[in-house]
């Protein structure tokens, strides 16, 4: 394993470079979240996410080894990803109605104090923390299955090392299988956030209206609206969790069917 994230050298198969960057994709995912474990917590994903940048190069390294190229062009790696990367931040904003100028606005309160500004700052982009990581993770599995696709494997020797053994049939479709499961999963976390968080915020309104202001009540049509609203939302949800529960069935299965030999 130290191998396979921490040295430059040698050649891995398409199968090894799936399984290591689907565990790096699931720690890149967990440090992502930690904005709405602990604020300081998620100062602690800057010095972690250096160590997992260097971890993503060896994988890339020897991966490009593995069919003749020069590690060189991970850079090439890296500016489609940078770029994917940006497409998926925009599409975030454009999804949640995230304004950038407050998380800014709420650093430039904090004045000269550094630690002060950075806390900030996070705390103000909290709302994009789940929409981020979940477009963090699709873009990184996009960039991983395109580099798989277009660096054909050398069957035999080269100037990086020997010919690594070729991939079980097995163990590669037990990966695409997570992979499914994986992609199925945090797109229903994706429909949580996008549908059924508005939906709790306009129920939660309607119980308000109705419970907390005995003096106040909503217009008959709008009580009506927001029931069929409820409706749709118990719909969703029940749709949302079976289409968890089906991602969450594939990584599994996939995950044995990886590990068999």
């Amino acid at each position: 394993m130290g191998n396979l994230f921490f040295s430059l050298k040698g050649r891995i198969s398409p199968a090894q470079f799936q399984q290591g960057a689907i565990i790096l994709i699931v720690i890149n995912f967990a440090l992502a979240m930690l904005p709405l474990v602990s604020i300081s917590f998620a100062l602690l994903a800057f010095p972690i996410s250096l160590l997992l940048a260097w971890m993503w190069f060896s994988l890339w390294s020897k991966r490009l080894h593995d069919a003749g190229k020069s590690a060189w062009m991970v850079l090439l790696v890296l500016l489609v990803s940078f770029g994917l990367s940006f497409a998926a931040t925009r599409l975030v904003y454009m999804v949640t109605g995230f304004d950038q100028a407050t998380v800014t606005a709420a650093a430039q309160a904090a004045g000269t104090d550094i630690m002060g500004a950075m806390k900030a700052s996070i705390e103000a982009g909290k709302s994009i923390v789940l929409p981020g990581a979940i477009a963090g993770a699709i873009s990184t599995f996009i960039i991983v299955f395109l580099g798989n696709m277009v660096l054909k494997s050398d069957p035999e020797e080269n100037q990086y090392g020997l010919a690594t053994e070729k991939a079980v049939k097995a163990t590669i479709g037990g990966q695409n299988l997570m992979i499914a499961g994986t992609l199925i999963l945090i797109s229903s976390l994706f429909v949580l956030y996008v549908y059924i968080t508005p939906q709790i915020d306009e129920i939660q309104g309607f119980k308000s209206s109705f419970l907390g202001q005995l003096t106040v009540f909503a217009p008959p049509e709008t009580a009506a609206q927001i029931n069929a609203n409820i409706q749709k939302w118990y719909i969703f949800r029940s749709l949302t969790a079976l289409s968890a529960a089906l991602g969450g069935l594939s990584f599994m299965f996939g995950a044995i069917k990886a590990m068999r030999k």
